[in-house]
């Protein structure tokens, strides 16, 4: 299976909030640390980077989503070549630091599962590097949206911590939903 993180998003985020959000985690992206202890520190060692995955050669931050994968080298040395991306400098037994792309918009997902589950989403990271910035982005939006999203991951508390401390020194705050969990 793999470590995963879940959100229910309960409504249709309103365009002026969702702005909000969006350039929060811009300046997040743009001050990601080079390593992170995030999800029990399994890849501490690892480079952090973000990619856009197959759809994209960045991350994306705008109107319509938040979407982005983990990468082994920078967005900015990948090519696209044969429907296929690969890293400039590729060696074969360079890790792959991604997992499942992260992927959440405005609007609810309607979910396969029954109308009870609409709204319901998850992010497999397997504990790798960009598992801060998924967290990150759920904190962002647990601050914004309060009630209207629920959050959580297959770790406790303390799997929190390192996106918690990076909100807190990028943004100055930190969602009332990782204080409770870490009591």
């Amino acid at each position: 299976m793999g470590y995963t993180n879940y959100w229910m998003l309960k409504k249709e985020i309103p365009q002026e909030t969702w702005g909000k959000i969006v350039e929060d985690c811009k300046k997040l992206y743009k001050h990601l640390p080079k390593h992170t202890d995030s999800a029990g520190g399994y890849y501490s060692d690892k480079p952090l980077y973000l990619n856009g995955c197959f759809a994209y050669k960045l991350p994306q931050f705008n109107s319509k989503m938040i979407h982005f994968n983990g990468g082994s080298c920078p967005a900015k040395d990948r090519v696209k070549d044969d429907y296929r991306w690969r890293d400039l400098g590729y060696k074969e037994n360079q890790e792959d630091l991604g997992h499942e792309t992260f992927d959440i918009r405005p609007a609810p997902k309607k979910c396969e599962w029954g109308k009870d589950s609409d709204g319901f989403s998850f992010c497999k990271t397997s504990r790798k590097p960009y598992d801060l910035m998924v967290k990150a982005v759920l904190i962002v939006c647990k601050h914004y949206l309060k009630d209207d999203i629920d959050i959580s991951s297959d770790g406790d508390g303390e799997d929190w911590i390192e996106a918690a401390k990076f909100v807190q020194s990028i943004l100055g705050y930190v969602s009332e939903y990782v204080v409770c969990a870490l009591i």
